[in-house]
C-alpha cells in the first residue's frame, strides 16, 4: 500500500502477517470468519490466535517459493501476477479486468486509489494452495481465497479453478478498497466484493444472489440493514448475510439516485476518517423506509 499504511477492520477473509504486521493483521478469505486488527472493536479470540499463528509461520518456515516455482511472474499494471500455471482463458480475462475494475470503483466514489503493489498468487491446484499458505497463513489454507492486507504490500491466493474469476475479481475489490479507505465496515466491504465479483455485464441481472432472492421460499424475506450494520466479526457473516450485503449495494449503486448519493458521500467521510455514524438513518432520510424500498427494487431488476 502506499507510504502511510492505514490498517483496517476489513472484513472477508484474509491473513498474513510479519512480526511487525502481527498487531494490525487482517485476515481474510472466501468463507473464513477469521480477522485481527487494532481498529477492530473487539478483536475475537480465534482471530488473535490466527495471527500468532500465522506470525510464528512466516518467522519458522522462511519463504519457500522462488522464481523457478512460478511459471508466470510479471507486472500487469500495479498487480504482480505469480502463477504456477500459464495464463488461460479464464485467468487472462480475470487479470485483463483489474485494471477497468479498478477505474470503475474509482468514477463509482470519486476517489484516486494509489498505486501501491498487489501481489496475485494463482496455484496449479488446491493441493499446491494449501501447502503453500499452511506454513504462512495456517488460519486460511482451508479457504477458498484469500485477500491479505499487509505491511509491504496486499496479497491475493487463489487456485486456478472454474470460479479463478470471481475469486480475482472479488478479492481485488478488497484490495482496491482498503489501499485507499482506512476503514470498510464489514457488511458494505463484503458487499461491494459480491457485487464487484461477476463480470461488468452481468452485474445488474446475472448474480446467483439475484436469482435466490426470486425463489418462493424468500416471498417473506425481511432485509435489515441496521443489523448488517451491527455485526462485527466475519463469524456472524452467514450467506443470508452476503447476500443481503449484496442487494443493499445492488439498491444503492443502481436504484434510486438519492440511495447512490448517500452511499458515494458515505464512502467519501470514510476516506475523510469520519468513521462515525451509521448508514441506515441517512437512507432512510433519503428513501423512506429502506427495506420496503429494497424489497420493491430487487422484484423489479431485469
Amino acid at each position: 500500500m502506499a507510504a502511510l499504511r492505514r490498517f483496517t477492520p476489513t472484513p472477508r477473509f484474509l491473513a498474513r502477517p510479519s512480526v511487525r504486521e502481527l498487531p494490525a493483521c487482517s485476515v481474510q478469505s472466501r468463507f473464513a470468519p477469521f480477522r485481527c486488527s487494532l481498529k477492530s472493536p473487539r478483536p475475537t479470540r480465534r482471530a488473535v490466535l490466527l495471527a500468532g499463528l500465522t506470525a510464528a509461520g512466516s518467522l519458522l518456515f522462511p519463504q519457500r517459493a522462488t522464481a523457478e516455482t512460478w511459471a508466470v511472474r510479471e507486472w500487469v499494471g500495479q498487480i504482480e501476477v505469480r502463477s504456477e500455471v500459464a495464463y488461460d482463458g479464464r485467468l487472462a480475462e480475470a487479470i485483463a479486468e483489474l485494471a477497468p475494475l479498478r477505474a470503475e470503483l474509482e468514477r463509482t466514489f470519486g476517489l484516486t486509489f494509489p498505486n501501491s503493489p498487489i501481489e496475485l498468487n494463482v496455484f496449479a491446484s488446491r493441493r499446491t494452495y494449501t501447502e503453500y499458505l499452511s506454513v504462512r497463513v495456517p488460519g486460511g489454507a482451508s479457504r477458498a481465497a484469500l485477500f491479505v492486507d499487509g505491511v509491504d504490500r496486499d496479497r491475493v491466493y487463489t487456485v486456478n479453478s472454474r470460479q479463478v474469476g470471481i475469486d480475482v475479481r472479488h478479492e481485488c475489490t478488497h484490495a482496491f478498497l482498503h489501499s485507499r479507505l482506512p476503514y470498510v465496515p464489514l457488511w458494505l466491504d463484503e458487499g461491494l466484493a459480491e457485487y464487484f465479483e461477476v463480470p461488468s455485464p452481468e452485474r445488474i441481472a446475472g448474480h446467483t444472489h439475484l436469482r435466490t432472492l426470486r425463489r418462493p421460499g424468500f416471498v417473506f424475506w425481511r432485509p435489515n440493514l441496521q443489523r448488517l450494520e451491527a455485526l462485527r466479526d466475519l463469524a456472524d457473516m452467514g450467506a443470508d448475510e452476503y447476500r443481503e450485503a449484496w442487494a443493499w449495494t445492488h439498491f444503492m449503486l443502481n436504484g434510486p439516485q438519492p440511495a447512490r448519493a448517500v452511499l458515494q458521500r458515505y464512502v467519501a467521510s470514510i476516506a475523510a476518517g469520519d468513521f462515525s455514524g451509521k448508514l441506515h438513518p441517512q437512507l432512510a432520510a433519503a428513501v423512506g423506509d429502506p427495506e420496503a424500498a429494497l424489497k420493491k427494487y430487487v422484484r423489479q431488476i431485469r
